[in-house]
C-alpha cells in the first residue's frame, strides 16, 4: 500500500516544491498549479508502478515517466548485474542519443561513480571529464544520476538528462521518484526470480519423470538442451557427441536449427577447440 502525504501552509509550501510567496499573486498561483501537477504526477507514478504489468512494461515506464511527467529531456534505466559487476543500459525515453558503451563499471564515469558510492550525482555537465563516456548530444547539457537501492543492495541506476541545469525543486522530485522506482525495480526482479524458480522446478519434474520412464538417450539429451537454453535464454542450442575414431564432434540433438547433422573436426571452430 502506498501513502502520499502533501502539506500546504501560509508560505505556499508543497512537499518537494517550494513556492516564492514574495512574487505577484498571479505568479504564485501559477507556481502552485505547477506544484499540484507534480504531486499528481508523483501519485500517478505510484499508481502505475503498483498496477499489474509485465516486467518489461514496468521497467520501461521508469524512464518514460521521467520524460513525460518530470521534465527530463532524456531518461535511461541501467540495470545492475552482480555477476559482471556492471550496469547495462536496458531502457530509454526522450531525446535520441548515443553512448560510447552500453555498460558502466564501478568508479568509471558518472554512472560508475554513482554505482560505486551508491550516492546520487546531480546536475553534472556533460562536457566534464567524468561525463565523457555519457551521451553526446547538442540538445543535452546536464545529467543527474540516481542509484536505485533496496535493502542496501544496488539494483539499477537512473540517468535524467536536461538541456539546462535543473532547479533544486525538480531535483527533489527526481530524488523522490528514484526512491519509488527502486521499489518498482525490486518488484519486477522479484517476479522474474519467482518465475525462474517455477520454470526450474517444472524442468526438474520433467527430468525426473523421463529418467523414471525411458532410457531413450535422444529424449534425455533433448531435455538437457532445453534446460540449458532456458537457463541462458538462448535462441538455439546443440548437443555434440565426440567421435574419437574420426576425431570429430557430431550433433545428436539440435534445437532452433534445421534438422541436419553437423560435424566439426577436433580443434576447429569454437566447439572443436573445447575438446
Amino acid at each position: 500500500m502506498w501513502w502520499l502525504a502533501v502539506r500546504r501552509g501560509d508560505t505556499g509550501f508543497v512537499k518537494g516544491l517550494s513556492v516564492d510567496s514574495a512574487g505577484s499573486a498571479a505568479a504564485a498561483a501559477r507556481a502552485k498549479l505547477q506544484g499540484k501537477d507534480y504531486v499528481l504526477s508523483f501519485a500517478n507514478a505510484i499508481q502505475r508502478f503498483g498496477a499489474d504489468a509485465s516486467q518489461e512494461e514496468l521497467l520501461a515506464q521508469i524512464p518514460s515517466l521521467l520524460t513525460t511527467h518530470f521534465e527530463a529531456s532524456r531518461a535511461e534505466l541501467w540495470l545492475w548485474d552482480d555477476s559482471s559487476d556492471s550496469a547495462y543500459l536496458t531502457h530509454t525515453a526522450g531525446v535520441e542519443a548515443t553512448h560510447r558503451r552500453d555498460y558502466a563499471t564501478p568508479g568509471r564515469g558518472l554512472l560508475g561513480k554513482s554505482a560505486q558510492q551508491m550516492v546520487p550525482i546531480r546536475n553534472a555537465e556533460l562536457g566534464s571529464a567524468e561525463a565523457a563516456d555519457l551521451v553526446g548530444s547538442g540538445q543535452l547539457t546536464h545529467v543527474s544520476v540516481y542509484p536505485l537501492i533496496a535493502n542496501s543492495k544496488l539494483l539499477a541506476l537512473v540517468a535524467s538528462y536536461s538541456s539546462a541545469p535543473v532547479s533544486d525543486d525538480m531535483l527533489q522530485w527526481w530524488g523522490m521518484y528514484a526512491n519509488v522506482a527502486s521499489v518498482a525495480v525490486r518488484r519486477a526482479l522479484a517476479a522474474e526470480e519467482s518465475q525462474k524458480q517455477i520454470q526450474q522446478l517444472s524442468l526438474l519434474f520433467e527430468a525426473t519423470r523421463l529418467l523414471n520412464s525411458t532410457l531413450d538417450l535422444a529424449e534425455l539429451l533433448e531435455l538437457i538442451l532445453k534446460i540449458a537454453r532456458t537457463e541462458v535464454k538462448a535462441d538455439r542450442g546443440t548437443v555434440f557427441l565426440a567421435d574419437s575414431k574420426r576425431k570429430e564432434l557430431w550433433s545428436i540433438v539440435a534445437q532452433g536449427l534445421d534438422a541436419q547433422e553437423i560435424r566439426v573436426p577436433f580443434g576447429k571452430g569454437v566447439a572443436g577447440h573445447v575438446v
